[in-house]
């Protein structure tokens, strides 16, 4: 998965405050690829902003991939 990857490169990852969430860079065979990665505190800030527009619910890429703590944030979340 992509976290096992970035840490087996050795990957940082930063706050990107505009994004709200969690990135890093890495540089392989002369390619910048670039990661980012979902943790609670992205997910909420998520969270806050489907609660603010009031949108009518949450998408997810694929299921299985997320952090344990992803569902009861959803759930405590949800309307």
């Amino acid at each position: 998965d992509a976290l096992k990857w970035a840490q087996s490169k050795g990957a940082q990852f930063t706050w990107d405050e505009e994004l709200k969430q969690n990135y890093t860079e890495i540089t392989e065979n002369g390619v910048l690829k670039k990661c980012w990665m979902e943790d609670e505190k992205s997910m909420a800030e998520k969270m806050n902003a489907v609660r603010e527009a009031d949108v009518g619910g949450v998408a997810a890429w694929k299921l299985g991939q997320e952090p344990a703590d992803f569902w009861p944030l959803l759930n405590l979340n949800s309307k």
